[in-house]
């Protein structure tokens, strides 16, 4: 055969080489035999290997089913060029208390505020808007709420626990001799347990089932700000410490604790908000917000942040929601007049979107139906936890955005 020129080339070992001369016949055959070649080569590809993959993943589309997990997915970047419309404000039936919190339950939302209100919302089939269904009354201002069936736990700022019974009505003060000293500023729930964090630096463990009172966990040098549960994994949560600037994973089971800190460098002065953040694949990194308006991102396999945004916001961050198997995060802050959404992977954080809330907001949830997308935030005029720059001219308010 002629020489080799440029584009001649070979396939399974053999040559196909371009004489100078070669006709229109010659070449084409020399393409015949390559493309023959390759259909050979695709041909031995393992269709079993194939078939394995796919069961795989369908096994693995069961298994979050039968968690009753939702499937994985990226929507953080899907809210890029779209905005929030304002479709309700829930506002009079809290008469101007401060707000504390909401809580989103089985179509049912919950709001509190310092009174010791905590009031039931429910939709309305006819327009899709909230409605009032039931006034609860806890003896004191509620600053956390959690609900688990029927039940819905409220922590006061006196650091008693309360249980009450959304059906009946009926409210049970639950183990006062072992509660907290101080007010009862977070709640995580994992599998049948109630998990309570304070500003007297302990974490609490319950039974839901029996309402009594099992364990203190102990280590935290300064008041417990939040706490979350650990997705996929039923005996472990984090919380942050406040000035102690510590981030603290729990192993419930091995009674044992794993400690994070800020570096010295940092200049954040307490850690006040915290959420875990789906990656996929079984995988998470934990978000706290600061007082310095910075938000940190924590891998478990690493004692130092791998990723921090220091100005994600102009005052201290006062609530991170993360969404439920997704990568979006939402945070707000003390008074600097926005929410920002972020859109986090396993090494970085990106603000994707931002929405224009003056006041304080205490406390969000954001709900996902089908390609629908509710945003609920409590605004108030204060702080949660406090009476610190307080905006008399602010009615606490809680809003309700759609995604357009």
């Amino acid at each position: 055969m002629g020489r080799k020129r440029k584009g001649d080339f070979a396939v399974g070992g053999e040559d196909f080489l371009f004489e100078e001369d070669s006709g229109g016949e010659e070449r084409t055959e020399a393409m015949e035999r390559a493309k023959k070649t390759l259909e050979e080569a695709f041909e031995q590809i393992d269709a079993r290997q194939i078939d394995k993959q796919l069961i795989a993943e369908r096994l693995k589309r069961t298994v979050v089913a039968d968690r009753g997990q939702q499937p994985f997915a990226r929507i953080a970047s899907s809210l890029d060029g779209k905005r929030f419309e304002l479709k309700q404000t829930l506002r009079s039936d809290h008469r101007c208390h401060p707000l504390t919190g909401c809580l989103l339950h089985s179509e049912a939302l919950y709001t509190a505020d310092k009174s010791g209100r905590v009031i039931r919302w429910t939709v309305n089939a006819d327009d899709g808007l909230f409605r009032k269904q039931h006034v609860f009354r806890a003896p004191g201002a509620v600053c956390a709420m959690a609900v688990v069936g029927s039940t819905l736990f409220c922590g006061l700022t006196s650091g008693k626990l309360y249980a009450v019974d959304t059906k009946t009505h009926q409210t049970n003060a639950i183990d006062q001799t072992s509660g907290h000293r101080m007010a009862i500023t977070g709640m995580a729930i994992t599998n049948d347990m109630l998990y309570t964090v304070s500003a007297d630096r302990t974490v609490k463990q319950w039974a839901i089932d029996q309402q009594a009172y099992l364990d203190t966990l102990f280590g935290h040098q300064d008041e417990v700000m939040g706490v979350c549960a650990v997705p996929g994994d039923q005996t472990r949560l984090v919380s942050v410490g406040s000035r102690d600037r510590s981030l603290r994973l729990w192993k419930v089971d091995e009674e044992s604790q794993l400690v994070f800190r800020l570096p010295e460098a940092d200049p954040s002065g307490s850690l006040d908000a915290v959420a875990v953040v789906s990656t996929g694949d079984d995988s998470f990194v934990v978000a706290t917000g600061s007082d310095s308006g910075s938000i940190s991102l924590w891998s478990l396999g690493r004692k130092r942040p791998i990723a921090t945004c220091a100005h994600a916001h102009t005052a201290s961050i006062s609530f991170l929601y993360a969404v439920k198997s997704s990568d979006l995060l939402i945070s707000g802050s003390n008074g600097d007049g926005f929410v920002r959404f972020w859109q986090v992977d396993g090494k970085s954080i990106t603000c994707v979107q931002e929405l224009a809330v003056p006041g304080c907001i205490v406390a969000g949830v954001m709900d996902k139906t089908a390609d629908d997308y509710t945003l609920i935030l409590a605004v108030s005029s204060e702080p949660r936890l406090g009476r610190w720059d307080a905006d008399k001219s602010l009615k606490p308010s809680i809003l309700v955005f759609k995604l357009e």
